[in-house]
């Protein structure tokens, strides 16, 4: 019986010896990681923004073309997307919207040294501003919806910078070093970022002072999900959205910030300029007659942002996994009794 227990300690003392290994490993490869993105990213800041944008020209070469990085999923949603399009046509959209990517990271590192106070509207103009100021201003909740969609690091941290702070839901980062350095940048002129995991009393909190709340409508979901069309194409959206409208008599905004130049395949582009504007409003106290309801909300906000992307798709991000297949009752079953016991 003794011999029983030694060996039970022992391995119970293995398991933990493994298990401390491994958050080591964890560790020392997401500091490596995070040393490695803040030497770019300082790199990058000494670049001129023009130099940035030739850099990004290359690096979208070598995404697309050299280690064709999720290139069958591109490809995949481009096709469904726009179905009478040519291969070289899906190719040149895929190079213009790494290129974006590129940029976008090069440009959220620029941000905070040269858009300030004093000069914001060098860089960003404001579509529909009077509209968008009028229920900014509101005493009440309100809601911002966007998208996978143009530069909108950027639109939190001007709207941010011009006196209207705001409460951004978005998952964290596996990278515990990576995510305090991102969600500094993103607090700097107040987009406070609230967790999407056990978060759902401080955005109720929120909510009742009255604050602005800003969520990313393009997010797939596992469970509760309302499966509605988006861009052609079935997709599971979180109910949260449209239940904060309908249940806080929260307005709902549909909002985007895109990059004015648009990308093609030439090497001439004008980096850090860019419009924010409100595609459309959804207020409780006079929906139209079609939305009633919060599927009928989903698919209102879903069609909106279809329709920003259309006009500007090499901004759109398709290598982001937005159109996945309904999940079974087993996986259902598995991923609520994981939750539950998380």
């Amino acid at each position: 019986m003794q011999k029983c227990r030694s060996t039970e300690s022992i391995l119970a003392s293995s398991d933990m010896d493994v298990a401390k290994m491994r958050a080591f490993k964890k560790q020392t490869v997401d500091l490596v990681v995070y040393f490695i993105v803040r030497l770019i990213i300082c790199v990058v800041q000494a670049m001129p923004v023009k130099a940035c944008d030739q850099l990004a020209w290359f690096l979208a070469f070598v995404a697309a073309d050299v280690f064709k990085i999720r290139a069958k999923l591109i490809d995949d949603n481009l096709e469904k997307v726009f179905p009478l399009t040519t291969g070289l046509s899906r190719k040149q959209t895929s190079r213009a919207m790494w290129r974006h990517l590129c940029m976008m990271v090069f440009e959220i590192a620029h941000a905070p040294r040269k858009i300030h106070e004093t000069n914001w509207r060098d860089f960003v103009s404001i579509k529909s501003k009077r509209e968008v100021v009028k229920y900014l201003l509101m005493e009440r909740p309100k809601a911002l919806v966007s998208g996978h969609f143009g530069n909108f690091e950027i639109g939190g941290f001007v709207t941010g910078l011009i006196g209207f702070p705001g409460y951004t839901v978005a998952r964290k980062m596996d990278n515990p070093y990576l995510d305090r350095w991102v969600k500094s940048f993103r607090e700097e002129h107040g987009q406070y970022i609230l967790d999407t995991v056990g978060s759902s009393a401080a955005i109720q909190e929120q909510l009742e002072r009255n604050q602005c709340l800003v969520l990313l409508g393009d997010q797939h979901t596992e469970l509760g999900a309302v499966w509605v069309d988006f861009l052609g194409r079935q997709a599971a959206c979180h109910k949260s959205l449209a239940v904060f409208t309908l249940s806080c008599d929260s307005p709902m905004l549909v909002v985007y910030t895109k990059r004015v130049s648009k990308f093609d395949n030439s090497r001439s582009s004008e980096p850090m300029k860019f419009e924010i504007g409100c595609q459309g409003i959804a207020d409780p106290d006079q929906l139209p007659d079609e939305i009633n309801g919060v599927r009928d909300l989903t698919i209102w906000y879903n069609q909106i942002l279809g329709e920003i992307i259309l006009k500007n798709p090499e901004q759109y991000w398709w290598v982001h996994n937005r159109w996945k297949p309904k999940p079974d009752r087993k996986k259902k079953a598995a991923i609520m009794s994981k939750r539950k016991a998380a």
